[in-house]
């Protein structure tokens, strides 16, 4: 029963790839947007990128605001996929050591100006498209950055081809991770919705990142949070952070299933399991205040005992 499952998700990705396609080449590389741009000798990639934002932004568009959403991130796709394979190799090299200064910099401009604002251009389009299946969503895009951006430096558009390219089980495995991670984000405000808490998702690039996705008003007060999709992912944080906002929605890949409920696999969960969820959701989020509250105890409490031992030496 499993394979009929697996060719409609390949059917249907590749339906999705070619609707990307007609939207790239009947919206952007036919406007006289992206035809200036090349003119003033802009490369191919850079072109379509300024020219997809400019028609991603436009409200007065004939386009629909879900195929807006869609442009928005195929046009970024590119700088997504290769500022984050940079952002990775930094890392890797370093095997745990510190970055350097400079280092330190890279990372944080790559991820500043490329990764998060890539990231709400595809969490609005996740809103869009909520009952889209993240499997044929995630193999539709690394089909069209295969096709569209690998050969091309996206990152440094004046150069004619990339230094390395990035193989396509590695894209397709970020993205998949990143779209999970998204609706896991997306669900946590419907859960704090069914659970009667107020929240903010207006957060800016900096509050991305130190960590947090959105901020629920508890009895305490405001409160940043960072949305994990699995229990493994909040000890993580807590082994790398001494204080740590992360937060497990606890939900696992079967609660999404779409608006209506009838999805396996899709971007978004329905009313009824928000509303199943919501309160094991809010223990979660006291849990990470505690645990952080205990934590800043036991801090000021060495903090107390390295002051008395200095005192009398």
């Amino acid at each position: 029963m499993q394979a009929p499952t697996i060719e409609r998700q390949q059917s249907s990705s590749e339906q999705t790839f070619r609707h990307i396609a007609t939207l790239v080449k009947t919206r952007v590389a036919q406007s006289e947007d992206f035809w200036k741009l090349r003119g003033d000798n802009i490369p191919a990639p850079e072109a379509l990128r300024l020219t997809a934002d400019k028609i991603a932004s436009d409200e007065t568009s004939d386009l629909s605001e879900a195929d807006r959403s869609l442009l928005s991130v195929v046009g970024n796709l590119g700088v997504f996929i290769q500022a984050q394979g940079k952002l990775n190799r930094i890392y890797d090299e370093k095997q745990g050591a510190h970055l350097s200064t400079d280092e330190y910099k890279e990372a944080r401009s790559l991820k500043n100006e490329r990764i998060i604002p890539f990231n709400h251009m595809l969490k609005e389009f996740i809103n869009t498209h909520p009952n889209d299946e993240l499997r044929i969503i995630s193999n539709a895009l690394a089909n069209t950055y295969e096709k569209m951006f690998s050969r091309v430096d996206c990152l440094s558009p004046e150069n004619e081809t990339v230094s390395e390219v990035i193989d396509s089980d590695t894209v397709l495995e970020q993205l998949q991770s990143l779209l999970d991670g998204l609706r896991h984000e997306i669900a946590a405000e419907s859960l704090l919705t069914a659970a009667g808490y107020e929240y903010s998702y207006e957060t800016t690039v900096q509050d991305d990142a130190t960590g947090s996705d959105l901020f629920v008003y508890l009895e305490s007060g405001r409160q940043g949070i960072d949305i994990k999709s699995t229990r493994s992912g909040v000890e993580r944080d807590r082994k790398k952070h001494r204080i740590s906002k992360a937060v497990t929605t606890g939900l696992g890949w079967g609660d999404f299933t779409g608006m209506k409920g009838s999805t396996p696999g899709a971007l978004s969960i329905p009313r009824s399991t928000a509303e199943a969820k919501a309160v094991a959701f809010i223990k979660n989020i006291q849990e990470m205040v505690t645990y952080n509250e205990a934590q800043r105890k036991a801090t000021s409490r060495h903090t107390g005992r390295q002051g008395l031992k200095s005192a009398h030496q």
